[in-house]
């Protein structure tokens, strides 16, 4: 299979972990301000699913990394918008994560 092929692959799969991320985390905040109890399981559902995300977004953007700054083989694809807008936003959510961590 083609480099460039799972490199998209990896940029597709990379942006719908996220979407399904922010899908969660707005469920999850609205359910919370509603204070009904027969949510509670659904609440801790999404909970996991957020947790669940985030990890797998953070695994693949480090996969992602280590796909491009590697070293030893030649650059076969340029970075492109979607794999800046990427990184960027992993960049952004590991500092608020570091905060939020320290404070608590």
């Amino acid at each position: 299979m083609n480099k460039s092929v799972l490199y998209s692959n990896l940029i597709i799969f990379i942006i719908i972990i996220k979407v399904l991320f922010l899908i969660s985390t707005v469920s999850l905040l609205l359910l919370n301000h509603s204070k009904n109890p027969k949510y509670d399981k659904l609440i801790n559902t999404l909970g996991y699913i957020k947790e669940k995300t985030q990890l797998i977004f953070k695994l693949l953007v480090s996969v992602l990394l280590i796909t491009l700054f590697n070293p030893r083989q030649p650059n076969f694809v340029e970075i492109d918008s979607e794999a800046k807008l990427i990184l960027y936003l992993y960049g952004i959510l590991t500092i608020i994560e570091s905060g939020v961590d320290y404070f608590k």
